[in-house]
Formats: C-alpha cells, sequence, structure tokens
C-alpha cells in the first residue's frame, strides 16, 4: 500500500507545505520506501511509497506526466496496465517508467475521465488536471483502497488516512453521533460516511471532481453487472464464469515485483485463493497462519493440513491471551473504518509478521459474502422452516433460550440461539440485519450519553429499512 495526502484551495494561492509533510510523516508507515511533495499555487499534494512494481526511482510519485500537467499521487494497483499501456503506446504515447500508475495519467491524456472505468484493480488516486484546474479523487470498484476528504466548501483535505486529515490542522476533531450510533449497531460505519463529522469517504467505483469554482461533482463510473460480460443463464455455465473471474482475479493479484504470501486460514475465502495459486503453478508462494490457545477459534490444524494438500508452505503463528491488550491500543490507533470484528486482532498479527519479509500479501476478504460462507446465510435457509412455527410459541423459544448457560467459545451454541430466535420474531429482513448487529437500540440508548443524544437527533434502529 501506498499514502496519499493533499491540501488543495481553488482561486487562492496557498502554502501548506508544511502541513504535507506532517501529513506525510503520519502515514509514513504506509509507504516506507520513498516519499515525494508537489506543489503549485493552488494544490500541495503528498506521497507516501511502497515499491512492488518498478522499484526503480522513475516509479516516484507525485508523478506527472512530460508536460508537467497532470499531476498523479496513486495508492495500489492497476492489474490490467500492461494491455492499456500497449493501447496507448499504439496510439503514440511514450512511458517514462515499468510503473502501472503511469497508465493513469497518459489514459486520462488520451481519454479524459473515460479511463477510470477501463481500469481494473483495487487503486485510490488523486488527479489533478493542472491545465484545466480540476482535482479528481477516484476509488476503485469495491472500495479496497481508503480514501478520505473533508471539504467545507472552500479547502479541501484528502488523504489515504483520518490521521492523516486530522495532522493537517484543518479538520475539528468532532465525532458524528449518527455515524457512532451505526457503528455500535453493525460494527462498521457504512459508506460514505466516518466517525468524524463533515469527514466522508470517497465511495467505490466513484471519481469526484473539484472545479475551479469550488463545487464537487459526484460520478459513478462503475456498477455490478454493467462492467463485466453478461452473467450466464444457468448454473453450468455461471459456474463456468465464476471460475474464470476468480483464476483472472487471482492471476492479476500476484503481478509484482517483490515476493508474494497468502495469508491462509481454514475458511471458502484464502482457500479459493490457494487453489487458483495451484492451477497458476505459483507453490512457491508461503502461506502465512495465526492460531490461538483456545481451540474453538484455532484454525492453524485446518490451514496447515489445506496447505499441505496443495503443496504449499506453511507458517504459523500462535497468539496468546496476553497478547491482545498489548496490542489492542495499536489496531484501534490504524482503525480509520473503524471495524470491531474480533478478526482484526489476528490480521494485525498477521501483517506484522508478514511485513518483515513481505510487502504483497494476497487474503480472501470479500470472499465469504461473495459465496455466502458466513452462518447467517445458513440461517436465513433455516428461517423460513422455522417461520412456520407460530408467533406465539417462537416467543416462548426465546424467553428460554435466554435462561441458556453463557459460554465464551466461538460461535456457541447459546449466543447463536439467542440471535436467530430473537431475530425470527422481526421481519425477514430486520430479522438478517439483526444476526449482523452487536447493540440493541436499549443498549445504545443507555451507552450513548444523554446530552450527545439531545444534541444530534439520531436514527438508533436506521439500517434494516
Amino acid at each position: 500500500m501506498c499514502g496519499i495526502n493533499g491540501i488543495l484551495i481553488p482561486e487562492q494561492a496557498v502554502n501548506y507545505a508544511d502541513q504535507i509533510r506532517k501529513m506525510n510523516g503520519v502515514i509514513r508507515h504506509r509507504g516506507p520506501d520513498d516519499q515525494g511533495v508537489y506543489e503549485d499555487e493552488n494544490l500541495q499534494l503528498g506521497h507516501c511509497r511502497l515499491s512492488i512494481i518498478d522499484l526503480s526511482e522513475r516509479g516516484h510519485q507525485p508523478m506527472s506526466d512530460q508536460d508537467k500537467n497532470i499531476w498523479l499521487s496513486c495508492n495500489g494497483e492497476i492489474y490490467n496496465y500492461k494491455e492499456i499501456k500497449k493501447e496507448l503506446i499504439e496510439r503514440g504515447h511514450t512511458f517514462y517508467s515499468e510503473s502501472d500508475s503511469e497508465v493513469i495519467i497518459h489514459g486520462f491524456k488520451e481519454w479524459g475521465v473515460e479511463v477510470f472505468q477501463k481500469l481494473e484493480g483495487m487503486f485510490a488516486f488523486v488527479l489533478w488536471d493542472k491545465a484545466n484546474k480540476v482535482l479528481h479523487m477516484v476509488r476503485d470498484a469495491c472500495g479496497v483502497k481508503p480514501l478520505f476528504y473533508y471539504f467545507d466548501g472552500k479547502t479541501l483535505v484528502f488523504s489515504s488516512e483520518i490521521k492523516g486529515l486530522l495532522a493537517s490542522g484543518l479538520v475539528e476533531r468532532k465525532v458524528d453521533i449518527q455515524s457512532l450510533s451505526n457503528f455500535l449497531s453493525l460494527s462498521y460505519i457504512p459508506n460514505p460516511e466516518t466517525i468524524l463529522n463533515n469527514v466522508y469517504q470517497v465511495p467505490p467505483g466513484t471519481y469526484l471532481s473539484l472545479t475551479p469554482h469550488g463545487s464537487i461533482k459526484k460520478t459513478r463510473f462503475w456498477r455490478l453487472g454493467e462492467n463485466r460480460p453478461k452473467i450466464a443463464n444457468n448454473s453450468n455455465d455461471l459456474n463456468e464464469q465464476i471460475r474464470e473471474e476468480v483464476s483472472l482475479a487471482v492471476k492479476n493479484s500476484i503481478v509484482s515485483d517483490v515476493p508474494v504470501s497468502l495469508l491462509l486460514s481454514s475458511g471458502v475465502d484464502s482457500a479459493i485463493i490457494l487453489n487458483e495459486l495451484k492451477n497458476l503453478g505459483r507453490t512457491e508462494i508461503e502461506t502465512l497462519t495465526i492460531g490461538f490457545e483456545d481451540p474453538s477459534y484455532d484454525e492453524s490444524g485446518i490451514a496447515k493440513k489445506l496447505a499441505d494438500e496443495f503443496g504449499f508452505s506453511n507458517q504459523s503463528y500462535r497468539m496468546c491471551k496476553t497478547q491482545a491488550p498489548k496490542i489492542l491500543e495499536k489496531i484501534i490507533y490504524h482503525l480509520d473504518f473503524l471495524n470491531a470484528n474480533p478478526c482484526v486482532i489476528a490480521e494485525y498479527l498477521n501483517f506484522e509478521k508478514v511485513s518483515k519479509n513481505f510487502h504483497v500479501a494476497l487474503m480472501g476478504t470479500g470472499n465469504d459474502e461473495l459465496f455466502a460462507g458466513y452462518m447467517t446465510h445458513v440461517a436465513n435457509n433455516f428461517r423460513q422452516y422455522y417461520g412456520a412455527i407460530p408467533l406465539f410459541m417462537r416467543k416462548w423459544i426465546f424467553e428460554m433460550v435466554k435462561r441458556l448457560p453463557v459460554s465464551d467459545k466461538k460461535y456457541s451454541f447459546d449466543y447463536l440461539a439467542l440471535k436467530f430466535s430473537q431475530g425470527s420474531l422481526f421481519s425477514r429482513q430486520k430479522g438478517h440485519y439483526w444476526w449482523r448487529t452487536m447493540f440493541s437500540e436499549k443498549e445504545k440508548n443507555t451507552l450513548i450519553q444523554r446530552d450527545l443524544l439531545r444534541e444530534k437527533k439520531i436514527n438508533l434502529d436506521a439500517f434494516y429499512i
């Protein structure tokens, strides 16, 4: 990953070079290999680089075209950059580097904003069209790479992390109470909101353009189903189409000039990637797994069997109970997205181990959602039969379940039975929402201070509608 920072005030000469360097310093962990700053009368643009493709100085950012009219600060990878580059060369473009980021600059000169929908990969970038004084903030289709911004109608501040925004000294540290309520319900804050007032995420598959007159225009350049081939009509063809897409995704993800690793669990998420790596003949890629002392949480044994069966080496690191409190403060510091899923503890340890030897780590985030790998999907199927039970009997079952002894095991029976039986009392839509929640409306009403509730009217139960 890399880091993006910037401050822009249209139609006004500014000098925020010191602030940009402070912002770069705060998110230096995102790009320890190199730093850069570009300045003109309206814009200060920063970059922290983690070198993945073209490790030379020619990949330095912020990057520009030869005329110094287009400037780019990019985080992520463009998987189809070789195909785009070939087409641009055929159209007469000359490239200075082997960096995948440079195709964005030449693509913009050739096609304008239409180039954004040609890009395949995980990326967030800021492109400054100096000649027309328009700045574009662009985020990939699924929002894999982060990009936050603050805009008060006059000053635009943007960064890969909220910490970067705050380091500018131009953004107020004021909690958005509705977002806090949403976080307590869902364990995360739905896009494009953040935990801070007037700080937002650039929505996935979208670019925001700040015009010379100081207004932001939002344009969606990617929608599910519109940017890929037509979905197959029958199950056999659909299975083949999914396999082809998965194979292509994994193949494109391992384009790198540095060693690649895989974070391996026992689930469908990383197992799919493991299978595709084997099909691609890349069994030299190392796999890493975090194990736990509690057997109900420990997946290291199954992960090791998976690695052995597919012909990969596997390193397992066991997490002790005493480690969590020690690293929790570090984890919270890095959670700009605010994610209360306990998996982030294991992920942090995994990335800590990986970073010592690798710049690139594959992981299966998103596959459980795509391939219905969560227990809530199973519960949806079971509910259609359970829902046939009369409501008064379901209420009685719920009261009985509340009396079960509490266990601290992962996916313990008492927890699953309680969430399922209570969720089945609601509509189908709200029931599924309920299974994914942490705190109820009543609990949130107790947790959030009364003066905060009075300060801003919020919806304590907003996301099942």
